[in-house]
């Protein structure tokens, strides 16, 4: 603060208090000659311990250059000297004492740590910078390779980062970007040794594909020791809303077979597929395995299911993941080589011996072709030996050669290990389609259609009046056939509903067409059956007969006569589901949809409690094994603990393959930490003035003498926004970026707790070295005072924070959102709930005062606040007691329980993180 505007203020409220006698005047001008008169007045009253501001202002506003400093560095206000004005005013005051009025006024009054009072001082100063004051009447110059900001007492030491000439106030660190090359170098080097080591270990791989190569001259699977066979009758699933999506299907996979589900949009294909594995509880229906009536899902263990998409690490190689696999789903009694033999065949099986050591890649790091991903996908269930695969359209994305090697394998497969095989598919071509054995085919809403060898099929449809014409690829004929765009001989009013009835009637002889006779299907023309159809597209029957549906102009344009001499074609009018809207909507439409929407809340909550009472028996059964020293009847897999091994060894091979990832990362943090310190380094506190100098001044104006400069917390605040802002986004990544690879192997049987810890603990480094980087940044130019282990130790446990918020955001939302909720987050508990803005002791009301107790900024900066304070000389901090309220409601010693409960919040959000990972879409973890 100005001393001169300080001393303004103290005159302004002499002026008000003064009491001088009638006629005593003065000229405007406090520094002008007094006159005569005034003089004598001035005599009368000069023992008065009030004076006129005027003349105050005369005597005691001289400027003086302060004793030991160079000129311009340091003034000070001198007490009035008898011989330099005519009044006589003339009193010393001793050196580290001010005395604003005569010693027989008032007593001297002594300056306070961090103030500098030189000889016959009127009004304390603080110790300017690039000074320091060792006692209030003493000051020296900064030394060499020392900095001194105002108010020091002593010399705060540049390290070895900084460069401090002779009387430095700020000392900027820029060593820390030759710390941060040596740290890139370090890791450069730590990286070339891991490349060598990398290359032993792929140099094993190649041994021994090069071993199986020499003992097997083909590609071989062992036989499994477990065959399924799977017969359902009148599967159905009806939705709580009424709506029916699959209905009365019935059929068998066999072991050493491979079936085709094939259908139409909405046929219901891989709601077939989940009602069977027990990912979609049935509403009708009964399931036989291997003769006996239970459940499919009972033997998860021994399921394998391939989704559409090729979910897997793109960061990890092809053997990595395929190891994992293996490991994480095979018994646990398998050796470590008799695993390592296992992928291996596999391997050679796959054909994909010549990209064993290739990363997988994405759209942005090259990898692996689309062909050899999909069958990496396949490779991932077939090293767990399952019994029974499902596959979700294998062929997606391929082209029709890729499509017909990936079938042909599968097919070997299910034949070489006696696997049971389904898979969804979509139009193959012929080559790939008669690669399945079998066929089931499912029209619109779930029904049957066909079910049965593949080679029947075409005998089938042609006795139903569907012959399959010479240059028609077989399973494209019998989509067209479903989807209601082959018109049936002989019968201009066919629907493809017609054809349910064919197949309940063929059901009826037992399979056997020479007993079949395919049934007449009588009908009044409904038009709610026009409704019914999603696509109403024209088609052409194989006699050149076009029928479809028209519009009104449609009609009348047909009905003019033909100049063509080709015979007129049959239509089908039927009324369009446009034209029908207004007189088929049915009553109480609102009601009924609200009545849907509480019964499928309650199913999905059903749902919830019905499928944790299932994880929580199996964890009890799996505890009983334990305890008595049994093993799972179906397979005993790895334990927990080691499934956090292999989860933790797979996480940090994940992140720490390539050392730019890291340097990037390291960059972030150490570029947060400089712009932060960029906007905190003129940030300080200054002591308290003595009481008796700020009682005199005007009202209006106590508050700045009471409260001189503070903007530690401001500055604690902006350290906590850039902690918070580089750690939630950072965190956000580690388990965001692999939730569809999380479900998948949360439905093999992977623990979420195993899984979880494996994945923060190799966090645990990442958040070690972004606090060093962000602390070292963050004193580049902030002239911080206290240790620098307190406050690497703040910094760190904020990161913990942090990540731990940024794991559940990244949980709770989907990947495009997670930038905007990270800012979201940042901003809400580093402003708004840090205790600065609104103030901490204003925050009164309990409903409202929890948010703040659980805002780890909130003890950041009052830990923060707390170091700087205790390495500053100010009595109006140094006095207070500990334990004792210092200011903004900050407790004096409670640094170690600021930690503690940062530490307290960091796990709070973790064990928030790991509920949200097990509870948050459940559905797709089974």
């Amino acid at each position: 603060m100005d001393t001169r505007f300080l001393l303004l203020c103290i005159l302004l409220s002499y002026s008000v208090h003064a009491q001088l006698p009638s006629g005593f005047t003065l000229t405007a001008t406090p520094t002008s000659t007094p006159t005569a008169q005034q003089l004598g007045q001035a005599a009368t009253y000069r023992e008065a311990a009030l004076l006129d501001p005027r003349f105050y202002a005369t005597y005691l506003l001289k400027e003086t250059e302060c004793p030991g400093t160079d000129p311009g560095d340091c003034k000070y206000l001198s007490t009035p000297k008898g011989d330099q004005d005519q009044l006589g005013f003339n009193w010393t005051c001793p050196a580290g004492f001010y005395c604003p009025s005569p010693p027989n006024q008032q007593e001297p009054q002594r300056c306070g740590p961090g103030f500098f009072c030189p000889l016959n001082s009127s009004q304390p100063i603080y110790c300017p910078a690039k000074y320091y004051c060792p006692t209030p009447s003493e000051i020296y110059r900064c030394s060499r390779n020392y900095y001194c900001p105002a108010g020091s007492d002593k010399q705060i030491a540049c390290n070895f980062l900084a460069v401090c000439g002779e009387k430095t106030e700020y000392a900027p660190k820029f060593g820390i970007f030759v710390l941060f090359l040596l740290f890139c170098i370090v890791v450069l080097i730590g990286f070339k040794l891991k490349e060598n080591h990398d290359r032993e270990t792929q140099a094993g791989h190649r041994q021994r594909l090069e071993k199986l190569d020499d003992e097997v001259e083909e590609a071989f699977l062992d036989p499994l020791t477990k065959k399924f066979n799977i017969s359902f009758e009148g599967l159905g699933l009806k939705l709580p809303n009424g709506m029916e999506i699959m209905k009365g299907v019935s059929g068998s996979f066999k072991s050493g077979r491979i079936a085709a589900i094939m259908g139409p949009s909405g046929a219901g294909k891989t709601t077939l597929v989940t009602v069977l594995m027990g990912k979609q509880k049935r509403t009708k229906g009964k399931v036989w395995v291997n003769n006996n009536e239970e459940e499919l899902f009972k033997y998860k263990k021994l399921i394998g299911y391939v989704p559409q998409e090729d979910v897997m690490l793109r960061e990890l190689t092809v053997y990595n993941i395929l190891f994992h696999s293996a490991k994480m789903r095979l018994p646990a009694d398998f050796t470590t080589d008799k695993i390592q033999k296992k992928v291996a065949s596999v391997i050679k099986f796959l054909g994909l011996s010549g990209v064993v050591d290739s990363v997988i890649g994405d759209e942005t790091v090259r990898g692996i072709s689309g062909g050899q991903r999909k069958r990496v996908n396949i490779g991932m269930e077939l090293v767990a030996e399952p019994s029974v695969l499902f596959l979700d359209e294998p062929t997606s994305g391929l082209d029709s050669s890729t499509a017909f090697e990936v079938c042909k394998m599968l097919k070997t497969a299910a034949q070489m290990q006696g696997l049971t095989v389904a898979a969804v598919i979509h139009s193959p071509s012929p080559s790939t389609f008669r690669q399945f054995d079998d066929l089931v085919l499912l029209g619109k809403g779930g029904q049957l259609v066909y079910f049965g060898p593949r080679e029947a099929a075409t005998a089938y449809f042609a006795k139903i009046g569907f012959p399959l014409p010479q240059d028609e690829a077989p399973a494209d004929y019998f989509m067209n056939v479903v989807s209601g765009k082959i018109a049936r001989e002989g019968d201009e009013f066919f629907e493809p509903s017609d054809l349910f009835e064919f197949w309940k009637e063929f059901e009826k002889v037992g399979h056997r067409l020479e007993s079949f006779n395919v049934p007449k299907i009588a009908r009044v023309r409904d038009v709610s059956l026009d409704l019914q159809q999603e696509e109403e597209e024209p088609f052409l029957n194989r006699n050149g007969t076009f029928t479809g549906t028209f519009t009104g102009e449609d009609e009348k344009l047909m009905a003019q006569p033909s100049s063509s001499s080709k015979p007129e074609p049959k239509i089908n009018f039927t009324r369009t589901k446009k034209s029908m809207t207004a007189a088929t909507k049915p009553k109480g439409t609102f009601f009924k949809s609200l009545g849907h929407a509480f019964l499928d809340m309650f199913a999905t909550i059903w749902w919830y409690i019905t499928d944790l009472f299932r994880e929580w028996w199996e964890t009890i059964k799996a505890i009983f094994y334990f305890l008595t020293c049994q093993k799972d009847p179906i397979r005993e897999n790895v334990g927990a603990e080691m499934q956090l091994w292999l989860c933790f060894k797979r996480a940090a091979i994940q992140f720490y393959r390539t050392p730019g990832a890291i340097v990037f990362e390291m960059l972030l943090h150490l570029g947060c930490g400089t712009f932060i310190s960029v906007a905190v380094q003129k940030m300080t506190s200054l002591g308290s003035l003595p009481l008796d100098v700020c009682i005199t001044t005007p009202y209006v104006m106590r508050w700045r003498c009471w409260n001189p400069e503070d903007t530690l917390r401001q500055a604690g605040m902006f350290v906590a926004l850039g902690t918070m802002f580089a750690g939630i986004n950072v965190g956000s990544g580690t388990f965001g970026k692999e939730k569809v690879v999380y479900w998948r192997e949360r439905a093999t049987g992977l623990k979420t707790l195993p899984y979880f810890l494996g994945k923060a603990v190799v966090d645990l480094p990442r958040i070690l070295f972004a606090a060093i980087m962000y602390s070292t940044a963050l004193t580049l130019f902030f002239p911080y005072r206290q240790y620098f282990s307190d406050l690497y130790v703040s910094v760190l446990l904020l990161y913990f924070s942090a990540f731990a918020i940024g794991y559940s955001i990244s949980i709770f939302f989907n990947n495009a959102t997670v930038p905007l909720v990270g800012t979201a987050m940042s901003l809400l508990w580093a402003l708004v709930l840090s205790g600065v803005i609104p103030e901490l002791q204003t925050i009164t009301d309990p409903s409202v005062l929890w948010l703040w107790q659980i805002s780890s900024p909130r003890y950041f900066i009052e830990a923060f606040w707390l170091n700087e304070m205790a390495r500053r000389p100010w009595d109006d901090f140094q006095k207070i007691e500990d334990g004792k309220e210092a200011r903004y409601a900050y407790i004096k010693g409670n640094f170690h329980k600021d930690l503690l409960f940062m530490v307290y919040i960091a796990l709070g959000w973790n064990f928030l993180a790991f509920l949200a990972l097990k509870l948050v879409n459940r559905r797709r973890q089974v």
